[in-house]
């Protein structure tokens, strides 16, 4: 899909055997008919995305010439400069959430992995 960090680097990596899409739907309906082998989608999305037709979803393994696959990005919550109160209170939850076991709960509640709950210090990619 178009705007993912990986994009870049597979282009680099697959030249014009790279097919980007605007969304995920058109590059699932291409899989399920049979016009190209493979999608590379986020893991959460290709999950919900995959929820209940014939298709793997598995995850990829870290590969050197694509660099989102060796440090992937981390979610963020963008809020508006100057509520120092707000950012406190959703980084505190947030830790708690995760203290607790309940981020990962809830990734596993929806087919997701728990280990995603651990994402390492906040980082800027890209």
């Amino acid at each position: 899909m178009e705007g993912y960090l990986w994009v870049a680097d597979l282009k680099d990596y697959l030249g014009g055997k790279l097919k980007t899409y605007p969304s995920g739907v058109n590059c699932y309906q291409d899989l399920q008919a049979g016009r190209v082998d493979v999608c590379v989608d986020a893991y959460g999305a290709a999950v919900y995305s995959t929820k209940g037709k014939n298709l793997k979803v598995e995850k990829a393994k870290p590969f050197d010439k694509v660099a989102a696959s060796v440090e992937p990005a981390q979610s963020a919550f963008p809020m508006p400069k100057g509520h120092e109160d707000m950012v406190k209170a959703i980084n505190e939850d947030i830790a708690e959430l995760r203290s607790r076991g309940e981020l990962a709960k809830i990734l596993t509640k929806h087919g997701l992995d728990a280990s995603a709950a651990e994402v390492g210090e906040p980082r800027l990619i890209g």
